[in-house]
């Protein structure tokens, strides 16, 4: 009644990507709306826009260990993050590697 099971084929993958590439874009259009403020407020199951300077735990591009820091700016789907040790510095920082 399911029809053909497809277990991890090639075309699942294909079309399971697709899907999550659909899915980024429109998360990325509603923040970039509501940024522009051309809309007011966000999905229930969307989280707030980061902010500058809102306290962040990143994980920074070079040494790949997790620290905390602020952010300084905020630019599309990156980040510049000044991290709370002075030797880290100030680093961009792709936003799939921000937690709150």
């Amino acid at each position: 009644s399911l029809g053909r099971p497809r277990r991890f084929s090639e075309q699942f993958l294909i079309e399971e990507k697709h899907k999550l590439n659909q899915y980024r874009e429109s998360v990325r259009s509603h923040y970039a709306e509501v940024l522009a403020g051309t809309k007011e407020g966000l999905p229930a199951d969307l989280a707030q826009p980061l902010i500058v300077g809102q306290r962040v735990i990143a994980i920074h591009p070079k040494t790949r260990e997790i620290h905390d820091g602020s952010i300084l700016t905020v630019d599309h789907c990156r980040y510049r993050v000044q991290f709370d040790h002075h030797e880290l510095g100030v680093e961009f920082v792709m936003v799939c590697f921000l937690l709150l």
